[in-house]
């Protein structure tokens, strides 16, 4: 694996920092992606430069989600050991019930084929175009049949007729898994509180085009961000990079 990096701090736009070789290359989560066109010109900035940042308010909501990914790999490494997973004594009470919910519906849905975990780190590198994607994208898994597969884990219970997932986190899934599973992968997003799941088999054709897709954004991105040009709005609650905020200093 190229390029795994140590986050510093993860949050709603995956404000991730590490060091090392590459730590130099413009950054790009998928929040990044999908925002570029209405994102704060110097937030943009910001987070593609690789500027360093802290984790925004309200990080608290993938608590639940993040750990059950966590819990889950786990659960896996230690060979399927145990009926439930542990209860997380750190998380408030009302998380402590999504949780325990969320992981008796996951071990119901899929403790019962054996898979090797694999770690994919939080980020790697792309050499055309040259980028550093950062973001963990959930769980990665082989099973009997050794096709790579990605476990996409939600905690909303929504019932209603959205989709799991949308292109942006597939396309970022099969970016983020290069090297991993070049040929073919498999996509499981499940919603563990609403008990739904959706499948994808996404081949070596749908990769490339998620390529071209990625050139697009960049695109979009490099002309879009300015680290001298400030756009008041909804990102100003949560954002890391307010010192010298030309609307806020008055420049």
């Amino acid at each position: 694996m190229v390029g795994v990096y140590r986050p510093v701090a993860v949050g709603q736009y995956g404000a991730v920092v590490a060091d090392g070789p590459g730590a130099d290359l413009p950054t790009v989560t998928a929040a990044l992606l999908r925002r570029a066109d209405d994102m704060c010109p110097r937030r943009l900035h910001h987070h593609h430069s690789g500027a360093r940042a802290t984790s925004p308010p309200g990080g608290a909501a993938f608590a639940v989600a993040n750990r059950i990914v966590g819990d889950a790999e786990l659960w896996h490494t230690a060979g399927g050991d145990g009926e439930a997973f542990p209860t997380p004594t750190d998380l408030e009470p009302e998380q402590r019930a999504v949780y325990a919910a969320a992981g008796r519906t996951y071990l119901r849905r899929f403790a019962a084929a054996p898979v090797h975990v694999h770690d994919l780190g939080w980020s790697n590198e792309l050499p055309d175009p040259a980028v550093r994607l950062v973001g963990r994208i959930g769980l990665a898994v082989t099973g009997p049949d050794g096709k790579p597969e990605i476990r996409i884990l939600r905690t909303t219970g929504d019932l209603g007729p959205r989709s799991l997932l949308d292109d942006v986190d597939l396309r970022f899934a099969l970016l983020r898994t290069t090297e991993w599973a070049p040929a073919s992968l498999r996509v499981v997003a499940a919603d563990l509180i609403a008990d739904r799941t959706v499948e994808y088999d996404l081949d070596a054709d749908a990769r490339t085009e998620a390529r071209a897709w990625l050139s697009e954004r960049l695109a979009v991105i490099r002309e879009r961000a300015d680290r001298d040009r400030a756009r008041p709005g909804r990102d100003c609650g949560s954002c890391p990079c307010i010192p010298g905020c030309p609307p806020l200093v008055g420049r």
